[in-house]
């Protein structure tokens, strides 16, 4: 769900408060639903014996150093755009650190 920035500035302050609150329950609708379809999701995961683990402490941070190598060699190959990784990294360490802004 998007919506242009130019035209949401051109309706009242009413109206977009209105398209505030409605854009906000329907975003919270769909991170319940896919909350709930995670859960689904794992569940038959686990029904088909996928096992989950976590792995050890001393191997995450072999674990991150390899996630990062591939993203690196995505961003070199131009596969993935060097932009959207940083915006990535960032709004992930906010998420981790419990500092993120609306």
């Amino acid at each position: 769900l998007a919506i242009d920035k130019k035209k949401f500035n051109r309706i009242s302050v009413q109206d977009q408060a209105i398209v505030k609150g409605i854009m906000t329950r329907a975003f919270k609708e769909i991170d319940r639903q896919n909350r709930e379809d995670d859960l689904k999701a794992v569940a038959a995961l686990k029904k088909q014996g996928i096992q989950f683990i976590t792995p050890p402490k001393n191997a995450m941070a072999e674990w991150l150093a390899t996630g990062r190598k591939a993203t690196e060699r995505m961003v070199s190959s131009g596969t993935l755009p060097r932009e959207a990784t940083e915006r990535m990294d960032l709004l992930l360490s906010e998420f981790a650190n419990g500092t993120v802004r609306q």
